[in-house]
């Protein structure tokens, strides 16, 4: 949707009033000089999928953005849907709060449905009074209801003021908003001690109905039944009536349960309900009870219909027993099971349970005793604790309990006795230990860890190896001194003896004369037969003059190791000092004093003095080859060796620093070195395409100077260039060609044109080929025009129109659009060949082959140059003409070709192609992403695939070829969005990316959009058929559960069987798969669900579950099928069963239970159909009686005669969700 809005007149209504007109969507803009008030009336958009407008406003200084806050009502961009103006035929809106003395600036956009924005109205202009002594109300509502009073009043500092809001019949009051906030659907409003300005706008709408749906269980009604409407905000009154011999089950009123109760009232209305009766037959109640440890099943009160039967099993826990039952107050003894025959009365069953007593037996042998001892007499589940002592001299050995060890405990409890028990402890003499060690070199006679009695004596012997001797024995840690042996006596605990020994030492004396060290030095104890090593280190200066090892020279070493040390050793160290000379030298014009070479003495200091000629500087200084900078003196510091200096004298020099900015060059640039006096010529090139700006020297500005030189140079200097572009035309895009039919109202857009400099002023449509139409426009600033299609013949006309579009600086760009009328004939589809890049000088031949007309065919080809360096092609009126590719210098270039297809009813395509002509650079690729498919909303094209291999991307620019004038977000994006219109029909849009590289080389690429129509697709219904037989062999174990797919989906259906309540381990597993219907791609199959031998009684029920999202059922049938059960070959019918499920969930899940002689699976009350009916079982058995259950949410199978292995055949239809 493209929305026009065209510009602002201006007209004067007085008093104190200010009137503005938009011509086609018009703005009247009135004020007072005293209220802070301002309202906006303009024409009403005509299109038909309008959605509202949007007000934009701000202060300051005219133009775009309008980003203005403040307002009563909102910042910028305030939304004004239409249901919420007063009068859509002609919509107004008041704003309030303007800051006085301010100056306003206003324009409107109007969006449709699917959100597309128009473009800026003109700008109207607005002052706010300076000061106010008034406040302004704006009173405002929508269609079908008023508000009284309204439209602006005027009211007084301070006052207060009353609104009414009265809808019309059959409609109510949906809401009021008070300076854009919601207050409620109130019916008044009063504004009191007002200080400022106000806005209330109140919203009506239609009072809706609302279905009300009720239905019931059989066995009973509801009234009134079915379907009934009800207006929004009454009330409705159910009344619920069971049969005779029944009663009220449960009342459910949107699927939540109300209790048991007649009535009910649904009060102020306002959505869509359901209520739903069940109802149940009378039952009498059999309580039972007990007393001890044990318990009775069924437990507690159980409600049972009339004449049924109900058998009761009493369970002694373990170590219990049953002491006795009492049915009805009476005693029928110690029975474990009592049954209750033809139920016609209520009962009462109480069970008594009594616990068990056990006997454990105590003993004891050796030195010690148990307590209590002997036999013991204990109850079911109690604790017994033993103390087991030793006599004096003994200790535990062990503790027996039933024969099996737990360790010397000297107590233990015997805890939650179940069964008889013995204990029995055992006792022995104590024993000690002595334990021998040693460290070092040496023995300890006997070692390791002897036992002893209590009382007895044992005696140690101490020895140390050759070399070594005693330094220590230590007794239970405590040193006894060096002796030989040593003897426990009269043991009566245990002990340790311990030896320690050490190894003999020698002593080595170190020592040195002045200038220098040994290390270590003086005295050292060392071990026999050990080495001992030195080090001899001169001072600085110093040297070692001689080693002495026991008066005996080994020479001027650095170390010395004295080996196998046997006897007392002596070594001595002698130093002697050094010598060094510095050698002064220098290159260039300048001295350096002292010249020559002297010979300083160690730990001195020399100063040397470095002096350049007139005109020369200290070049640098390099003090042992090193430099040191540029010095001019130098001092060796504590001269401790032999050293040279040197001195490098040069020429003074002077920088000049050359820089530029934009696209252009200065040669030389960067830092130049010039010469004390000289001169340096400097030379300013800009780019092609650009210019000299400005040239500064010094930072001051010399004009725009090709070239600039400085003489005589005496110091540095900077020097700087600037460039900028040369102004370019802009680039004008009339939109895609357009098929329309004749007296259909046309559109032409030029929005996607651009201006890279300073912007787009003004358009400019004419027509310029095929039958005059008028042109209507919205002003030299809008980019849009229209005009009504003439009558044609049945050979149709092209109208050619072109847009001129002129920038600030005066620049002008056009472009052509075709606009085919016709009546059946179709336009042809020019197709100008894909972009070559070619050599200079080559022959390029044109293609335009691919052109092509879908019905009457092409009639004539017209090729024109329309960019580039002009060439001379060889026949324009050909299918391939031929050129010869103009010489290009370094810089490549562009041509462009436009190829005019005619088809014999005289429609028009064009089509255009680019040809890069090259020395070096490689062309870009254009890439404008995949076709797609919408349905609406914003779509985003994609050219982020494009590329260049050298220079890159410089430009990217969208054009839209075919299908209705769209605008982009930025025809300069390589990823630009827009708004996809509604449409009812499937409508093809296509666009061309042409991108640019660096060098200015082009390619282009083209895709589509396909907006699909709005018509829905039709649903789709598929079948299942899921088989369970019986099958023998070896299956797959899946328990009770199983999975398999439906369909290529790849969604899956869970079946699971619940299992019979006793020994369910002989129920045989199931393997699940499904049979092939409707072209679901699965394999035929079966899924097996088979009955256990174990048990008398035994029903199998089988649960489907649907997975979720995809497949998320909204009913379940199963129909008229035949449940058979065959037994010794015998097969009986036990059907047909009908059942029938409705899922408001997304899951449905049907609870099962097995007991006693029958098996009773309850349905949900909330999985019934829609029509009310509810879950059915009719049951045949071998009688042919129908044995059929209704009026009841609970459904019942009878139980089979004989435990034989039985299956069921069941057929069921899926329908999957639209």
């Amino acid at each position: 949707m493209q929305k026009t809005l065209s510009s602002i007149q201006y007209c004067f209504i007085p008093p104190r009033a200010i009137s503005v007109v938009l011509l086609g969507l018009a703005i009247f803009l009135c004020f007072t000089s005293w209220a802070s008030a301002a309202t906006l009336r303009w024409d009403a958009n005509s299109e038909s999928d309008l959605a509202g407008y949007i007000l934009y406003y701000k202060t300051g200084v005219s133009g775009a953005p309008y980003d203005g806050s403040g307002l009563t009502q909102g910042n910028s961009g305030v939304q004004l849907p239409v249901e919420n103006l007063l009068n859509p035929l002609e919509p107004e809106f008041t704003l309030s709060g303007f800051e006085p003395g301010q100056t306003y600036y206003f324009t409107v956009t109007a969006y449709d449905r699917a959100g597309n924005e128009s473009g800026y109205s003109n700008e109207e202009k607005y002052d706010s009074p300076a000061t106010g002594s008034f406040y302004s109300i704006n009173a405002t509502c929508s269609l079908n209801g008023s508000i009284a009073p309204s439209g602006v009043s005027v009211v007084s500092p301070g006052t207060a003021m009353e609104f009414q809001i009265s809808p019309d019949p059959g409609f109510y009051v949906e809401d009021v908003t008070v300076d854009g906030v919601s207050v409620g659907p109130v019916s008044s409003y009063s504004f009191t001690n007002i200080d400022a300005d106000h806005a209330i706008h109140a919203r009506f709408a239609s009072i809706p109905t609302m279905t009300i749906i009720s239905t019931s269980a059989p066995n009973g009604t509801i009234s009134p039944s079915g379907e009934v409407e009800a207006t929004r905000g009454s009330n409705k009154t159910y009344t619920m009536s069971p049969n005779p011999g029944h009663h009220i089950v449960d009342i459910l009123v949107d699927g939540v349960s109300v209790g048991v109760v007649g009535t009910y009232t649904f009060e102020n209305i306002t959505n869509p309900h359901s209520i739903h009766a069940v109802f149940g037959i009378d039952t009498f109640s059999v309580t039972s009870s007990f007393e001890g440890t044990g318990s009775i099943s069924p437990s507690g009160t159980v409600a049972l219909t009339r004449g049924s039967d109900q058998t009761y099993i009493m369970t002694a826990d373990a170590g219990h027993h049953i002491a006795d039952v009492l049915v009805d107050g009476a005693a029928v003894g110690a029975v474990s099971t009592y049954t209750f025959n033809n139920i016609a009365e209520p009962h009462a069953i109480h069970a008594v349970f009594a616990v068990d007593t056990f006997i454990v037996n105590a003993g004891a042998e050796g030195g010690g005793s148990i307590s209590p001892s002997g036999a013991m007499e204990l109850a079911h589940g109690g604790n017994q604790t033993y103390t087991i002592a030793a006599d004096a001299g003994h200790h535990i050995v062990d503790v027996l309990v039933d024969g099996i060890s737990v360790g010397a405990a000297g107590s233990y409890v015997l805890e939650n006795i179940t069964g008889p028990h013995t204990i029995h402890a055992v006792f022995a003499v104590n024993m000690f230990a002595v334990a021998a060690g040693s460290e070092g070199s040496g023995s300890i006679s006997p070692s390791g860890s002897l036992q002893l009695e209590f009382g007895s004596t044992q005696t140690y012997t101490i020895a140390a190896d050759t070399g070594h001797h005693i330094a220590d024995v230590l007794v239970d840690g405590i040193s006894v001194g060096a002796v030989g042996t040593y003897t426990f006596e009269s043991i009566a605990v245990s002990h340790t003896i311990h030896a320690v020994f050490g190894i003999d030492t020698f002593s080595v004396t170190s020592s040195a004369e002045a200038g220098g060290t040994i290390t270590p030095f003086g005295l050292q104890e060392v071990n026999y037969g050990s080495n001992q090593t030195y080090t001899i280190t001169a001072d600085a200066g110093h040297h070692i003059a001689d080693v002495m090892v026991d008066g005996v020279s080994v020479g001027a070493v650095g170390s010395y190791t004295v080996r196998n040390i046997t006897e007392p050793r002596t070594i001595h160290a002698m130093f002697a000092v050094d010598t060094f000379t510095v050698a002064a030298s220098s290159e260039g014009s300048g001295t350096i004093t002292p010249p020559g070479t002297l010979e300083p003495e160690f730990g001195s200091n020399q100063t040397y003095t470095i002096t350049a000629d007139t005109g020369h500087h200290v070049a640098d200084v390099r003090v042992d080859g090193a430099s040191v900078g540029a010095a001019g003196s130098y001092t060796f510091e504590r001269i401790s060796g032999s050293h040279t200096i040197h001195a490098v004298f040069a020429v003074d020099t002077f920088t000049i620093s050359a820089g530029s900015e934009g696209n252009g060059t200065i040669s030389p640039s960067g830092f130049v070195e010039v010469p004390y006096g000289s001169s340096q010529v400097f030379t300013i090139s800009p780019d092609q395409g650009y210019t000299v700006d400005a040239v500064r020297v010094d930072g001051v500005p010399i004009g725009d100077a090709a070239t600039y030189t400085f003489t005589d140079v005496t110091g540095d200097h900077q020097i700087h260039a600037q460039f900028v572009m040369e102004p370019r035309a802009p680039i004008a895009d009339a939109g895609p060609d357009q098929t329309v039919n004749e007296r259909t109202h046309v559109q032409l857009n030029a929005s996607n044109s651009i201006d890279f400099d300073d912007g787009i002023e003004r358009f400019r449509w004419e027509q310029v080929g095929g039958v005059p139409v008028e042109i209507s426009s919205n002003g030299p600033n809008a980019p849009e025009a229209a005009f009504t299609a003439p009558d044609v013949g049945e050979d149709g006309e092209s109208l050619v129109f072109r847009v001129t579009v002129t920038d600030y600086s005066g620049k002008t760009g056009t472009d052509e659009c075709i606009v085919n009328v016709s009546l059946v004939n179709m336009p042809p589809l020019a197709d100008a060949g894909e972009t070559q890049t070619v050599a200079e000088g080559s022959l390029v031949a044109l293609d335009g082959s691919e052109s092509h007309d879908p019905d009457d065919g092409v009639s004539s080809y017209f090729w024109s140059q329309i960019e580039g360096v002009p060439v001379t092609l060889s026949n324009p009126n050909i299918e391939n003409p031929t050129f010869l590719a103009p010489d290009v210098l370094s810089e490549s270039v562009s041509l462009k070709f436009r190829l005019e297809v005619s088809d014999t009813g005289g429609l028009i395509s064009r089509d255009v192609c680019t040809v890069n002509v090259s020395w070096e650079n490689d062309p870009p690729q254009a890439d404008a992403g995949e076709d797609l498919i919408v349905t609406g909303g914003m779509v985003v094209l994609d050219g982020s695939g494009s590329m260049d291999r050298d220079d890159g991307i410089a430009q990217y620019r969208w054009k839209q070829l075919t299908g209705p004038p769209v605008v982009l977000s930025d025809t300069t994006a390589a990823a630009p969005g827009f708004t996809a219109p509604v449409v009812e029909e499937d409508h093809t849009i296509s666009f061309m990316l042409t991108v640019m590289d660096s060098a200015g080389l082009q390619d282009s690429d083209t895709c589509q959009v396909l907006i699909s129509g709005s018509v829905p697709a039709p649903q789709e219904t598929y079948e299942i058929i899921i088989d369970f037989t019986n099958k023998t062999g070896a299956w797959k174990k899946l328990g009770h559960s199983a999975e398999f797919d439906i369909g290529d989906s790849g969604q899956r259906i869970r079946v699971t069987s619940w299992g019979k309540d006793a020994d369910i381990g002989n129920a045989e597993p199931m393997d699940v798969t499904v049979t092939n219907k409707k072209g679901l791609g699965v394999a035929d199959g079966k899924a097996q669900s088979s009955i256990g031998t174990g048990g008398n009684k035994y029903t199998e029920w089988l649960i489907f579950e649907l997975p979720d999202p995809g497949w998320n059922f909204r009913s379940i049938e199963l129909a008229n099928v035949q449940l058979e059960r065959k037994i010794a070959g015998d097969i009986k019918k036990l059907g047909p069963v009908k059942i029938a499920l409705y899922n408001p969930a997304p899951v449905a899940v049907v609870a099962g239970a097995n007991s006693g002689v029958n098996t009773t699976i309850e349905i949900d009350p909330a999985y019934i159909l829609e029509n009310g009916n509810v879950v059915e079982l009719m049951d045949y058995e071998s009688s042919g009686n129908p044995g059929l259950l209704i009026g009841s949410s609970l459904w019942t199978v009878d139980g089979y005669a004989a435990p034989q292995p039985g299956f069921f055949v069941i057929g069921i239809t899926v329908a999957k969700n639209p």
